[in-house]
């Protein structure tokens, strides 16, 4: 079984990525979010191409380098929501043979800088080129179209569609409806009515719950019943 999971929204408890470089430099979510818009309004670019667009340019005219290093800061100080890090250490690949893959839109290097790095298996995200500790361009840009394509990979890499995919919203539409396709289940949790009632409609929601994967709570009994229902028919 291969449990996949989004993590801005899913693993923490905010939708948009939490960049301490960017709140350094005096942007919190307000304001980011008012200038991509700005800028897909003049370029007509994709939310992910105007995203880091506005990243460059937020580093460059505050006099920081387009770097790793720079991206990365901050990121060991990311909070998770409730009971994330026990989670993992408790249904680990190493205690129940499951696989634990965090797929997201954000960027790969941050996230593995966190705590959670060494808990799940696999990390998909956007990465970077790089030339002389600068970044000058994209080198892997994941999107919610993206994301279905690499699920699929993960599938064929593990040889199963036993599969469990959990999201926070709209951007995982494709990955809900594909995951649910192949006949496996689809998780989402959120406190927004809207996308619960959208998402319900298309009929590719298995479950709704908190953001909370402390020990019995809904979310967590959830999962530890499918993993043993899941290791029952395998043995």
């Amino acid at each position: 079984m291969v449990i996949i999971y989004d993590f801005d929204g899913t693993l923490t408890p905010y939708s948009y990525p939490q960049y301490k470089i960017l709140k350094d430099c005096g942007y919190d979510d307000e304001k980011l979010i008012k200038r991509i818009k700005k800028t897909i309004k003049e370029t007509h670019e994709t939310l992910y191409d105007a995203y880091f667009k506005v990243y460059k340019k937020i580093l460059i005219e505050n006099n920081k380098s387009y770097s790793y290093k720079n991206i990365n800061y901050g990121a060991d100080k990311v909070v998770f929501n409730k009971g994330v890090i026990e989670y993992f250490e408790d249904l680990n690949h190493k205690k129940t043979g499951i696989t634990h893959i965090i797929l997201t839109s954000g960027i790969k290097s941050y996230i593995e800088n966190t705590k959670l790095k060494k808990y799940v298996d696999e990390i998909y995200g956007t990465t970077f080129k790089e030339k002389n500790g600068k970044i000058i361009g994209i080198e892997k840009k994941i999107n919610d179209y993206e994301k279905v394509e690499i699920i699929k990979q993960i599938l064929n890499k593990y040889n199963t569609n036993n599969i469990i995919y959990i999201g926070d919203g709209l951007t995982d539409l494709h990955a809900f409806k594909y995951v649910k396709s192949i006949g496996g289940k689809s998780i989402l949790l959120t406190d927004k009515d809207n996308d619960k009632l959208y998402l319900d409609n298309k009929k590719i929601i298995d479950k709704v719950f908190k953001r909370d994967y402390r020990k019995g709570k809904a979310l967590r009994n959830y999962i530890e019943k499918e993993i043993d229902t899941y290791r029952n028919k395998v043995e």
